[in-house]
């Protein structure tokens, strides 16, 4: 399937970079929770969706990037009444562009999100930019408001088609 390769792909690019840039000196590793609201339209109806298991990891493995995991579970908001659905994880790859990096930066960087939606049984492959600014709270502790934009393939649907992705990204976290 194309995503397992796209997937692999990213995987094999991160295993390449890794011995290549410098590390990041302090705080290298985010644990936290992530609040997610993201908003689609699926069959002419905009659909908004809450992560209900907002679990968030970065590791900034150097002072210029970093990766970061996210758990997706979400509790899907639809004329039908809110349902769970969208099971999968996202991964981003943010580029601390200012300041302290990573407890206080403003960054960018590409975000792929694969989820299995059990409501329509299908597949969402979700591919953004995102944007973000982070604040030292003191003591390791970040707020992190992040948006992105882009676009989400609904594979196996009845509607194999594109559509426009928006999302709001708030986090709180402990880095060590």
């Amino acid at each position: 399937m194309k995503i397992f390769r796209v997937l692999r792909a990213i995987v094999f690019v991160l295993l390449v970079l890794f011995p290549f840039v410098a590390e990041a000196e302090d705080e290298q590793f985010h644990l936290g929770a992530q609040l997610a609201v993201t908003a689609e339209t699926l069959e002419s109806e905009t659909v908004v969706a809450l992560n209900v298991v907002p679990v968030v990891f970065e590791w900034a493995f150097s002072d210029i990037v970093g990766v970061r995991a996210v758990s997706i579970l979400n509790l899907q908001f639809a004329e039908d009444g809110p349902k769970l659905a969208h099971r999968g994880a996202g991964l981003v790859l943010p580029f601390y562009l200012l300041w302290e990096p990573p407890l206080e930066t403003l960054y960018a960087g590409p975000d792929v999100g694969y989820t299995y939606n059990p409501r329509v049984e299908g597949s969402d492959l979700t591919t953004a930019g995102e944007v973000g600014i982070r604040w030292d709270l003191g003591s390791s502790w970040t707020l992190n408001l992040a948006a992105q934009l882009g676009a989400t393939r609904f594979i196996g649907h009845d509607d194999d088609s594109w559509v426009q992705h928006l999302g709001l990204f708030p986090s709180i976290g402990h880095w060590w």
